[in-house]
């Protein structure tokens, strides 16, 4: 009985033998580890945004989301092999020493790294086998010689491998198109070189993508200009991509239908993003100028840290009219001893981000010589003689200074109250 339980599977006097199982490639293993890790970190981050109360909670999610989407877009598209794709149903040879032809679906995908041919047979099981194939070629990076010995390139190399190995001929006649290298055959070539570029592009705007999300919790401006590279970098990976490649488009053709490749998923999304990362840009520079206080909150920082705050003597901003500042009448003259005696200093706050396209409440031109007399008399002042220092209307955070430090109203109005009460005294 023990001599029949060895004697299963068994040729006579030959080892165990085991018939073919072959399992197509059915996921790309780097593209769905790349993915697998985002939404690990993404979920790792959400668990941490429930215990977070209020509107916090909202601006959190969205600034996670939107920041390991564009991580993973970088990341998963310049790995995957999405960015040609084609396909064709043809009835084609299969192999060699078969004279029968076989009914199939021949896909092409195209990365930056190399190539990926499909074969499906319609229906899968045709010749008393499975018809379904997943074959990888790759040429990164370099060229080679023609031909294919040891100097070729890596692509050249891989398919007369997989002429060794007897792979079905309509897989062998696409991979062969990108093979040749004369006259207007340098598929191969030209896609190389597009992939290199557009994946030193990719690679570029990963780490400023990293600058970014750091540079968001300093300063937001900052954060900004970088991530707006970061897309700079992703628009022109689709530039080169598409410049680059073969100016022939790629017509391959089986019996007498082609195989024609168009734009895939990988090309679209890169453009998305890289759009999206400018329009983000200009949205984040513009509420930074026009409204610091909600993109402070938005972001989570202090809306100080952007500000200067200083001490200046009231004579020279003009809060002292003329003559007690020359202190040619006596009354002047001790109204302005006493202030000095006081030592009353003006507090002021001035941002350190561009003065342009500022609000009108919240930026103020560059003074020029301002007539305090008129100022005095409560006539209407131009916009011009306005300071450019700005009175925060605060609603989250406390100033800077003194406790009895005024929080509502306009510099104007603290300018104007100033001057009466001086010349009440």
């Amino acid at each position: 009985m023990g001599n029949g339980a060895f004697q299963a599977f068994r040729e006579p006097g030959q080892p165990t033998y085991y018939g073919e199982n072959r399992w197509p490639v059915t996921a790309d293993t780097v593209v769905y580890g790349i993915l697998y890790g985002f939404l690990t970190i993404a979920f790792c981050f959400y668990l941490t945004i429930i215990g977070i109360r209020g509107a916090d909670r909202l601006y959190i999610f969205v600034r996670v989301t939107i920041s390991l989407f564009i991580g993973a877009v970088i990341l998963i598209c310049n790995f995957g092999y999405g960015w040609e794709y084609g396909s064709v149903k043809a009835t084609t040879p299969y192999k060699s020493f078969i004279n029968e032809q076989v009914k199939a679906e021949i896909g092409l995908k195209v990365g930056l790294r190399g190539i990926n041919v499909t074969l499906r047979g319609l229906p899968q099981t045709q010749l008393n086998e499975t018809i379904n194939y997943n074959e990888r070629f790759s040429w990164e990076w370099t060229q080679g010689k023609p031909g294919f010995d040891e100097d070729a390139g890596k692509l050249n190399r891989e398919y007369r491998a997989a002429q060794s190995k007897g792979l079905p001929y309509p897989i062998l006649w696409a991979v062969e198109y990108f093979t040749i290298d004369e006259g207007n055959f340098r598929y191969g070539r030209y896609y190389r070189l597009a992939g290199w570029y557009c994946h030193v592009a990719m690679w570029m705007a990963f780490p400023l993508w990293l600058l970014s999300n750091i540079l968001f919790f300093m300063v937001i401006r900052y954060g900004a200009y970088f991530l707006s590279l970061t897309g700079g970098c992703l628009l022109l990976s689709n530039v080169l991509f598409a410049s680059v490649r073969n100016a022939v488009p790629a017509d391959l053709r089986f019996q007498s239908k082609a195989l024609v490749l168009h734009y895939d998923w990988c090309f679209w999304l890169v453009l998305f993003t890289g759009l999206l990362c400018e329009v983000l840009t200009i949205m984040i520079l513009f509420m930074d100028l026009r409204f610091p206080e909600e993109i402070a909150i938005f972001f989570g920082i202090d809306i100080l840290q952007d500000y200067e705050d200083y001490y200046a003597d009231p004579a020279e901003l003009g809060l002292v009219p003329p003559k007690v500042i020359a202190g040619t009448s006596e009354d002047a003259e001790g109204s302005f001893l006493r202030r000095s005696s006081q030592q009353e200093v003006c507090a002021l706050r001035k941002r350190t981000a561009s003065s342009r396209f500022q609000r009108s409440s919240q930026r103020r031109p560059l003074p020029t010589p301002r007539d305090t007399e008129r100022l005095i008399k409560g006539q209407t002042k131009r916009a011009s003689e306005l300071p450019v220092y700005e009175n925060l209307n605060l609603t989250r955070f406390d100033p800077i200074g003194e406790e009895d430090e005024t929080k509502d109203g306009s510099f104007e109005k603290i300018l104007l109250r100033d001057i009466k009460s001086l010349n009440e005294k």
